[in-house]
């Protein structure tokens, strides 16, 4: 049933996709973005596709074509990526949501945890984990004591577990067939 808080919570704000940025979301995160001249792209539709893709998982040439061609947006996203863009804005927003909760806006307790990850068939690096005898990798997160992540690390085992020389000995003879 319908009530008129949640017609109010639930009410069409205007955006084209529940991704899309708004006003008050934009100026927050604008003055990141000054140091990028443009001629002809506009920054917050840019942020917006990248939203929007983080949000769908769609494919890049699976965007809907009133974002504009997707090479545009792919080689926008790339940009920000390897400037270290999305860390930045992390960094402001994190430090907003913390001075909002009445918390330091730099935390001064972090919380560090390690997952063990099993490998696929992929190329890539990876290790055998000493404790757990498994193939894979370590992924490591960072995060303040409100659960916002400051930093995360991927690694082998081996440059952070004990140094197990390779796989587990076998404990009975192979299988002749």
């Amino acid at each position: 049933m319908w009530t008129d808080t949640a017609r109010e919570r639930y009410k069409d704000d205007g955006r084209r996709t529940l991704s899309d940025l708004t006003d008050a979301e934009w100026l927050t995160i604008e003055p990141v973005l000054r140091s990028y001249a443009t001629l002809k792209v506009d920054l917050r539709e840019m942020l917006n596709v990248c939203l929007y893709l983080e949000k769908a998982g769609c494919p890049w040439r699976y965007l809907p074509r009133e974002f504009g061609p997707w090479q545009t947006m792919r080689s926008w996203h790339d940009r920000f990526r390897a400037d270290g863009l999305w860390s930045d804005i992390a960094t402001l927003l994190t430090r907003a949501v913390r001075a909002q909760q009445g918390r330091a806006a730099e935390p001064t307790t972090a919380i560090l945890d390690s997952q063990s990850v099993t490998s696929g068939p992929q190329k890539g690096p990876r290790g055998i984990d000493g404790n757990k005898l498994v193939c894979g990798i370590k992924r490591h997160v960072l995060t303040c004591s409100l659960g916002f992540v400051l930093a995360t690390l991927v690694t082998t085992y081996q440059a952070t577990s004990g140094t197990h020389p390779g796989p587990p000995p076998r404990t009975h003879p192979p299988l002749l067939l």
